[in-house]
C-alpha cells in the first residue's frame, strides 16, 4: 500500500507543479460562512455528540442525512473504544464515510476529514465543574466545513476524487497519554477500505472557527506533505493573512497522525489557539463565520488546484 500511494502521490506533485494555483488565474471565493454557521447550529442543537449517548446518535443520523442529501454513498464503519477522560468503554462509535460511488473515489483519490464526536465534559473550564461542551468549533466547524466544501463542489469533476470521512471517538483522550486520542482514525487507518490504495492525500479539518484562533503549519503535516503546507499557506496568506500565519509551527496530536503512520501524506489544519477550547464556552457564539468562509475559500482553491481539477478527472 506504501509504495502504491508514493507512486500516486509522485504523479500527483508533477502534475500540481505544471498548474496554477488556481483555475482561471484567479482565486474563487465561493464558503458562505453564514451557511457553514448553520450546519454548526444545527449539530449542537443535538447537544453534546458524546458516544454512546442519545445525542450522539442523534449526531450520526444528522450526519448520514446530510451525506446521502449531497447523493454520497455512505459507509458505516463500527467499532468500540475506550475514552481515557471517563474509562467508560463505549460499543456505539462509528466512522462515516460519505463516497462518491460504492466502490469508492477515484484514483488519486483525497480524503477530505474531521471528527465528529464531543468530549465527554469540559476538564478545561474555569468553573472546575468540568461541565458538558457543545463542541461548535472543536468537532462541529469542521464537519460542517467538509460538508459545505461538498457542497459547492458537487457538479466538480473533482468530486469522483474526494471521500468524506467523519472520524468518531477523537476527543476522549487526556495529555499524557498521545494514543488515547484519534481512536476513531486510528480504527480506520488499522483497518482501511479496499480502495485505501487509491489514496494520495489526507486534509483533516479540526476546530476551523473559533474566534481569535490562527492557523501555523503543522509539524507532522510538514514533514508527511511539504508540499502541500506550501500551497495551503501560499494560498492562505494570499486569501486570509489576517489568519494564516507562516511563522511557528505547532505540533498537533490529531486524526492525521494515524493515517501519517501507514504511509499516506495528511495534514492537519487546525485552528490554534481557541480561547474556549475544551470549555463550556465551545458554542456557536464563539465561532467566527469570517474565518469559516476564509478556511473554505482556502481549501477551495487548494482543491481547484489539484491535478483532477487540471487534467481532466475520469
Amino acid at each position: 500500500m506504501k509504495s502504491s500511494a508514493k507512486s500516486v502521490c509522485k504523479a500527483w506533485v508533477a502534475l500540481l507543479l505544471l498548474a496554477a494555483c488556481w483555475c482561471g488565474g484567479g482565486p474563487v471565493r465561493a464558503m458562505d460562512g453564514a451557511r457553514v454557521m448553520e450546519l454548526i447550529r444545527a449539530q449542537c442543537s443535538l447537544g453534546p455528540r458524546v458516544p454512546g449517548t442519545p445525542a450522539h446518535e442523534a449526531g450520526r443520523q444528522w450526519i448520514v442525512g446530510q451525506m446521502k442529501a449531497l447523493g454520497l454513498v455512505v459507509r458505516e464503519e463500527p467499532f468500540e473504544a475506550r475514552l481515557a477522560l471517563t474509562g467508560a468503554t463505549v460499543k456505539g462509535c462509528r466512522n462515516l464515510w460519505g463516497l462518491p460511488v460504492a466502490d469508492g473515489p477515484t484514483s488519486p483519490a483525497m480524503i477530505l476529514s474531521a471528527h465528529w464526536d464531543t468530549r465527554p465534559y469540559a476538564d478545561q473550564d474555569p468553573s472546575g465543574r468540568k461541565p458538558a461542551m457543545l463542541g461548535a468549533d472543536d468537532g462541529a466547524s469542521g464537519v460542517a466545513l467538509a460538508l459545505e466544501l461538498l457542497r459547492e463542489l458537487r457538479a466538480s469533476p473533482m468530486r469522483a476524487h474526494l471521500a468524506l470521512a467523519f472520524w468518531d471517538a477523537e476527543d476522549g483522550g487526556v495529555n499524557d497519554q498521545s494514543d488515547s486520542w484519534g481512536l476513531g482514525a486510528r480504527h480506520a487507518a488499522e483497518h482501511p477500505p479496499a480502495w485505501v490504495g487509491r489514496v494520495a492525500f489526507g486534509l483533516n479539518l479540526d476546530m476551523v472557527g473559533g474566534e481569535g484562533s490562527h492557523f501555523r503549519p503543522e509539524t507532522y503535516s510538514q514533514h508527511a506533505a511539504p508540499w502541500a503546507v506550501r500551497q495551503i499557506w501560499t494560498i492562505g496568506r494570499s486569501l486570509a493573512p489576517e489568519f494564516f500565519e507562516r511563522e511557528g509551527a505547532q505540533t498537533m496530536i490529531d486524526d492525521h497522525l494515524p493515517w501519517i503512520q501507514r504511509g499516506i501524506p495528511f495534514v492537519d489544519l487546525i485552528g490554534w489557539p481557541f480561547e474556549y477550547w475544551h470549555t463550556a464556552g465551545d458554542g456557536p457564539e464563539h465561532c467566527d463565520p469570517k474565518m469559516l468562509e476564509a478556511v473554505g475559500d482556502v481549501v477551495h482553491n487548494f482543491l481547484l488546484g489539484e491535478p483532477w481539477a487540471r487534467a481532466g478527472a475520469k
